[in-house]
């Protein structure tokens, strides 16, 4: 059940001040006939809110404007520039936050293709913003078990809501915790399951970073660049780590690779969970994450001074 929502459709006729809101009741038909739930035909972004402050907006909006653009999904009168697309969420947004009552939130803002009338096309995209409550976590002291795989999501930079995949692999191997895209090497032709060469990438929902020798090392490419990331990314360099944007090899990763300190460290960033250490990727297991710790405390220090400003 949600504690705020919000709808708003250009297939419907709406005007810009036409919204209106359900306060957690909301039409099944709605979602029946729109295309998010008929063909995967949305895009989203997750932010977290403490009352009416939403942390970092800015740049969860521009990324789902990004978005709705690779996917050409253009709303009527917002979507001719990022001022005015975040104008128009940042005032519906706000709406929906006073009416939830939660102190700690999170907003799930879905573009959707759409009310369709032949489960095919529509009239134009809709807009959906919901809030549920959102419970601070703690350090993962156990730690994260990912499954190796050889995938790269479609469109790489599309915050899309078709997790098929990841769905599917995670069903069939349930012991896992998530699963660790690879991008497979085509000049490696040996028989094996995994290159040295093969490109780490990310997780179905999060972004890899590698602790390795005092560097921080997180891959650049063919990923999806979240919010949690690149604000870790500053903070690490502000306080003086060495910290490296590019590819990592799966060889990085292995246990024969005699570059790989004993220490190393790998951990995950998304908006829920902040940051997340990862214990064990396919065979290779990990140490106990104590600069994985530092780093959570640092986000965790930045993140309370950011709600008092």
């Amino acid at each position: 059940m949600f504690d705020g929502f919000f709808y708003y459709s250009n297939s419907e006729g709406f005007d810009l001040d036409g919204y209106k809101y359900t306060e957690g009741v909301v039409s099944s038909r709605i979602f029946l006939e729109d295309l998010s739930f008929l063909r995967a035909d949305a895009v989203f972004e997750v932010m977290e809110a403490k009352e009416l402050i939403v942390f970092h907006e800015d740049e969860h909006l521009e990324r789902l404007f990004n978005s709705a653009k690779e996917q050409a999904l253009f709303i009527k009168s917002v979507s001719s520039s990022l001022d005015t697309f975040k104008e128009f969420f940042k005032e519906r947004i706000q709406k929906v936050l006073k009416m939830n009552g939660n102190k700690s939130c999170t907003i799930r803002v879905m573009i959707t293709g759409g009310t369709t009338w032949d489960e095919f096309k529509s009239k134009g995209p809709s807009v959906f913003i919901m809030t549920r409550p959102f419970k601070e976590p703690g350090f993962n002291e156990k730690g994260l078990k990912l499954l190796p795989v050889h995938h790269q999501r479609e469109f790489p930079k599309i915050k899309s809501i078709n997790y098929q995949f990841a769905e599917r692999v995670l069903r069939q191997n349930p012991t896992y915790d998530d699963i660790l895209y690879l991008k497979k090497n085509d000049k490696n032709n040996r028989e094996v399951e995994f290159s040295w060469l093969d490109g780490v990438l990310e997780s179905s929902r999060s972004n890899l970073f590698l602790i390795n020798n005092d560097k921080i090392i997180t891959p650049n490419e063919d990923i999806l660049h979240g919010v949690t990331r690149d604000v870790l990314l500053k903070l690490a360099e502000a306080t003086g780590y060495n910290v490296e944007t590019r590819q990592i090899s799966w060889g990085e990763l292995s246990l024969k690779n005699k570059k790989l300190s004993q220490k190393s460290e790998v951990f995950l960033t998304n908006t829920t969970f902040f940051i997340n250490p990862v214990r064990q990727i396919g065979d290779v297991v990990f140490p106990a994450s104590s600069a994985t710790k530092i780093l959570w405390h640092l986000f965790a220090k930045y993140r309370e001074e950011y709600y008092k400003e």
